[in-house]
């Protein structure tokens, strides 16, 4: 099984030639230039039940989301609340839910507003609202109101603002990237900057907030459970490391998957029974 791409690099990013060449002044890159455009949709008519899952909705402000709730094998074990990467959407991630709830949570997931099944414009500052809005609305029927955060990719920077703006039961970051800034360069050098177009970039205070992760992770106690791949060259591994540095837990692990790239670290047998683990040991 493989997901659909995390990062869609030619559609994400505007183009080199798009950098500001005036001398001295450097262009501020925005944290929406990571979602594709468009970004990725689905037939409405494929929004409804199925065996094992239910379709869901959740009004927002300015925005309707659409997702899709998994039964769990195990009616104790804490809800499991996942965000998507940036090329992900529900309808075709389907299987990699149905494998989560396989190990016993139900999962709760939305398309992001502006993708797959959900309505309204697509943009990160609204994707992490939206995403307090998707913890408060499943916090009240969770299994003893205990809700386990799962973010991959783009979606741990939600993941990481939920956890640091409510208590969790647990906390799972696929991929997070430690800040904007160290991202940066990397992802610039996969669009095709060069390094003097890189120089002449910065992030936006908007992306520095939404992508500062390390400074996320401090402001949560939670369980958390860090996943990375050693030869990941969209989100290099030393970011994952960063970030559970970063954390204050005293209940933390790290997982390195050898030889995984981006879009292989969540589908690992060593991430899902990493992920089995974590939420035996917070029944």
């Amino acid at each position: 099984m493989r997901l659909c791409q995390f990062v869609l690099l030619s559609a994400a990013i505007c183009a080199p030639a798009c950098v500001c060449a005036q001398v001295g002044v450097k262009t501020e890159i925005s944290a929406d230039l990571i979602i594709p455009q468009p970004p990725p949709s689905a037939p409405p008519a494929e929004w409804k039940d199925a065996a094992g899952r239910r379709a869901i909705s959740l009004q927002v402000a300015g925005a309707m989301l659409h997702g899709f709730h998994y039964a769990g094998a195990d009616a104790k074990a804490p809800e499991v609340l996942f965000f998507n990467g940036n090329g992900m959407t529900i309808l075709h991630t389907d299987r990699f839910y149905r494998a989560l709830a396989a190990l016993g949570p139900s999962v709760t997931v939305y398309d992001y507003r502006g993708y797959g099944f959900s309505r309204g414009t697509a943009s990160l500052i609204n994707f992490r609202e939206d995403g307090l809005r998707a913890y408060d609305a499943l916090v009240k029927t969770a299994p003893g109101g205990r809700v386990v955060v799962y973010g991959a990719s783009m979606g741990t920077a939600v993941a990481a603002y939920v956890a640091s703006q409510r208590p969790l039961a647990g906390l799972v970051l696929g991929m997070p990237i430690a800040s904007a800034e160290e991202e940066l360069p990397v992802y610039g050098q996969l669009v095709g900057f060069t390094p003097t177009q890189l120089a002449m970039t910065t992030p936006s205070a908007e992306a520095s907030s939404i992508f500062g992760e390390t400074a996320l992770v401090k402001r949560s106690n939670a369980p958390l459970l860090v996943l990375g791949g050693s030869d990941d060259n969209v989100v290099p591994v030393q970011q994952a490391r960063e970030v559970f540095a970063a954390s204050p837990s005293v209940k933390k692990k790290i997982v390195v998957v050898p030889g995984a790239g981006h879009n292989d670290v969540i589908l690992s047998s060593a991430a899902m029974m990493s992920v089995s683990e974590m939420l035996t040991q917070l029944q």
